[in-house]
């Protein structure tokens, strides 16, 4: 098992927990919130050891570096920090409305980078301008900073809706305008991976065949 399929594990993971949470805060159950905590914590557990995987192999490749060296690296590092710090949120506040926002944006930050088409997923060496410690320090603590805002903005527009006392408040308009926002990206991205791998599957079963008859041939 590598890195790349601990990654897709974890998505999953944060599909699962962004439709319970939805239900959670649609019924209120708290049985259905405490499962969708439990499952992005899951998929935290299960996204921190897959950036673990990857950095042992940057290792084994004689790279040896910390896996934030590209965009594909630095979007699943960005995801990992919106659910750290929603589940400190959680944790200090016990607040699980917070979750329609934090689950959705994990899920998406790993999904996004997985079926676009000009992003490489290859562990790659870092260029002499950034083979530096600081780089770490620079990468972490920026996309923490990151990850913060981005749950700023999910309290941001769950406030602008709870607090409208009608529903044509400008309050409302602009919270419900983001949030519907948000979630049709969410819908089209989940379509597109869908799409993506349902294709990928087809196109290697498509090949067999004719491999098997080139063989022949």
């Amino acid at each position: 098992m590598n890195s790349s399929t601990l990654f897709n594990v974890s998505l999953v993971f944060y599909l699962v927990a962004t439709i319970g949470y939805f239900i959670y805060l649609a019924f209120r159950n708290e049985k259905v919130g405490l499962g969708a905590t439990l499952v992005t914590a899951a998929g935290f557990l299960v996204q921190t050891a897959a950036i673990g995987l990857r950095w042992r192999e940057s290792y084994d490749m004689g790279f040896g570096h910390i896996p934030l060296s590209n965009m594909y690296e630095s979007m699943v590092f960005w995801s990992w920090s919106i659910i750290l710090i929603y589940l400190v949120f959680e944790r200090i506040y016990r607040n699980r409305a917070l979750g329609v926002i934090a689950a959705p944006l994990g899920f998406l930050a790993i999904a996004s980078i997985s079926i676009a088409p000009n992003i490489s997923q290859e562990i790659e060496p870092l260029v002499p301008a950034l083979q530096s410690n600081w780089l770490t320090v620079h990468v972490i603590t920026s996309f923490l900073g990151y990850a913060g805002f981005t749950i700023s903005f999910g309290v941001s527009v769950l406030y602008l809706i709870l607090s409208a006392e009608k529903r044509k408040d400008a309050f409302y308009i602009v919270g419900m305008a983001s949030l519907v926002t948000m979630l049709t990206l969410f819908a089209a991205t989940i379509l597109d991976f869908i799409v993506q791998k349902v294709a990928g599957v087809a196109s290697r079963t498509s090949s067999r065949p004719r491999s098997r008859a080139t063989r022949r041939a």
